[in-house]
């Protein structure tokens, strides 16, 4: 079989595109492995040398009357797609690289089956895919790379992965992605459809309203501070008033994004003002809003847990 682009895609609704299974097929391939209807023709020896879980169950079964064994697996052909891929190709699942990390189908296809296979190494490379692209630190942030051909539901499929495989730290960024856009059909039928633990719901929801109030303590400088030095102070609440009603009228909110600039149409003096909650002010709340959790404590299980075999 020819060899395929890394992911073909076909349009669901408008709403994404779904990724199509890779062809993994070596002519001189020494297994064929069935999975959903599609076949894979690998190495037996090079899943035996990377995974237990293949060595143990090829060493339970050495003799075979087959000239090329077969072996059926109750798992996707999606994922075993791309983590028979990045097994036999060093090539196909590289380190993260700005401005992009892997897709996320690939980086989850092959974090479950190398947790489910026990690939360590594959294991810890999908996990740095995800954490860089949810990361623990506002500078981190201001640099992470996105999915290639991201959509809304690559941060849904990124919460429910850091509950099944203990990413904690991943949970903050990937709900903040979600509870900072525009409530709309498309979003609600994401969250319906998304099969969220309850929990992990709760904190979208409840985060779509934390963004908004942390939205309108950061749009705008804080005038009360120093009233007096204010050179249009009517203009200047005015306007003040007009930016925080409309976060809370408007769908979605974006704080970390509006903390970076509000000075426009505000005096000279209200200008050099902070405001009333600053950037980075906004990004210490945000974990206790969408994780209960603290980014000293999810950074400290980041560094225990990530780039570490299992």
């Amino acid at each position: 079989m020819s060899e395929s682009p890394p992911i073909e895609t076909s349009p669901d609704d408008g709403l994404c595109d779904k990724p199509k299974p890779i062809d993994v097929w070596f002519e001189d391939g020494t297994l064929l492995i069935k999975a959903e209807g599609t076949e894979f023709k690998v190495y037996r020896g090079i899943l035996a040398s990377k995974s237990t879980v293949f060595r143990d169950m090829f060493e339970l079964n050495p003799h075979t009357t087959q000239e090329v064994p077969v072996l059926e697996l109750s798992v996707s052909a999606l994922d075993l797609a791309f983590f028979l891929k990045a097994l036999h190709d060093i090539d196909f699942f590289l380190p993260p690289r700005f401005p992009n990390a892997a897709p996320f189908a690939i980086v989850a296809g092959i974090l479950r089956l190398s947790d489910m296979y026990d690939v360590p190494n594959l294991r810890k490379r999908a996990i740095e895919h995800l954490s860089v692209v949810y990361p623990t630190s506002i500078a981190e942030w201001d640099s992470s790379p996105q999915f290639e051909k991201m959509h809304i539901l690559d941060h849904f499929g990124a919460i429910k992965l850091a509950r099944d495989f203990n990413v904690s730290w991943i949970r903050p960024m990937a709900i903040y992605h979600v509870a900072s856009l525009s409530f709309n059909a498309t979003l609600y039928r994401c969250l319906r459809d998304a099969n969220l633990d309850p929990q992990d719901e709760y904190f979208v929801i409840r985060g779509i309203r934390a963004l908004k109030m942390l939205q309108a303590l950061c749009s705008g400088p804080d005038i009360a501070t120093n009233p007096r030095k204010c050179q249009s102070i009517e203009v200047c609440r005015s306007l003040l008033k007009a930016k925080r009603a409309a976060v809370l009228t408007d769908d979605g909110a974006d704080p970390l994004k509006v903390a970076a600039s509000y000075s426009d149409g505000f005096c000279g003096y209200c200008m050099t003002l902070e405001a009333p909650l600053a950037r980075e002010g906004v990004w210490s709340q945000i974990p206790a809003y969408l994780a209960d959790a603290q980014w000293a404590e999810l950074a400290l299980e980041k560094r225990r847990a990530t780039f570490v075999s299992k």
